[in-house]
């Protein structure tokens, strides 16, 4: 592999697909390259860097050779996805941050998704079979979710979070300090609206009383709960359970074993099965 320090074109909307290093991640970089050299090639697309934007600064910089490796992408859709793909599989990413890298590609994933449905219409009215086609039951948002490893439930909370979330807040999800599900609850409990305080009434039917009183007991209105409603609430608990545990064993290393972060991965483990029994159970009942 040929090694020189290459003048290459630093497109910003492709660096901007890869979350940025944080600081003491560039610096472990940089001491890498200034003690080893540059031992990976730059991916390229033309004389455009796909993958590399970091090290081709510092290389730059320090005037250090470094190897490019060429890569063909039928447009920049297809690079970003790549760029995507790659970053997923290669970095340590919270979530958060896995979802912030795809929801940039929610329009164009939506645009291919739409194309390739219509191709898959033309082609079965055409008889051929060898256009690929997506599940007519597929939408871009799963497939987004899916991208990231996440559910399409916290991959809609993300994109709210993203819209509303001031910087601090997008940063401590970064870092992992705060769960998508906390910050999500916390967004919108600020949104809901305070209730006016009602004005005791002179006059209430003798029934509404009896209520207020407490001499009657209060009863619920029981009804079935809707599909979309079971599926929510499950999802909401295995959210909430897997950020839990994730938390707890990004703790649980071999120099960090200790009894108390065991017993507490246990306790959470108990307390999610007895939420999940509570919940199928008042949905049977119902």
């Amino acid at each position: 592999m040929d090694k020189k320090v290459y003048e290459l074109v630093v497109d910003e909307e492709l660096e901007r697909v890869a979350p940025p290093l944080a600081e003491n991640e560039m610096e472990i970089l940089k001491a890498d390259i200034l003690e080893h050299g540059c031992k990976f090639p730059l991916i390229v697309w033309g004389d455009t860097i796909v993958d590399g934007h970091n090290r081709y600064r510092i290389c730059k910089e320090e005037g250090i050779p470094f190897g490019i490796e060429q890569m063909e992408f039928s447009d920049k859709t297809e690079a970003k996805l790549w760029i995507v793909k790659n970053q997923l599989g290669r970095r340590n990413l919270k979530d958060f941050q896995r979802c912030e890298m795809v929801l940039p590609l929610e329009n164009e994933i939506k645009a291919e998704v739409d194309n390739r449905k219509r191709e898959g219409i033309s082609a079965a009215r055409s008889g051929d079979q060898k256009v690929h086609k997506f599940a007519p039951s597929q939408k871009s948002r799963e497939i987004l979710a899916e991208m990231a490893g996440v559910s399409y439930t916290t991959l809609d909370k993300v994109k709210v979070i993203i819209g509303e979330a001031d910087e601090e807040t997008l940063q401590k999800l970064r870092s992992g300090e705060l769960k998508i599900h906390t910050a999500y609850t916390q967004l919108k409990k600020k949104d809901k609206p305070k209730k006016p305080k009602e004005e005791p009434e002179e006059d209430k039917p003798p029934v509404v009383a009896a209520y207020l009183e407490g001499s009657i007991p209060f009863e619920p209105v029981q009804r079935d709960a809707t599909l979309d409603e079971m599926e929510a609430e499950f999802d909401e608990l295995l959210d909430s359970w897997r950020e839990d545990v994730e938390d707890l064993l990004g703790r649980l290393t071999e120099e960090n074993t200790t009894e108390e972060l065991i017993k507490a991965l246990h306790t959470k483990l108990d307390n999610f099965h007895k939420e999940m029994t509570k919940a199928i159970g008042g949905l049977t009942n119902e």
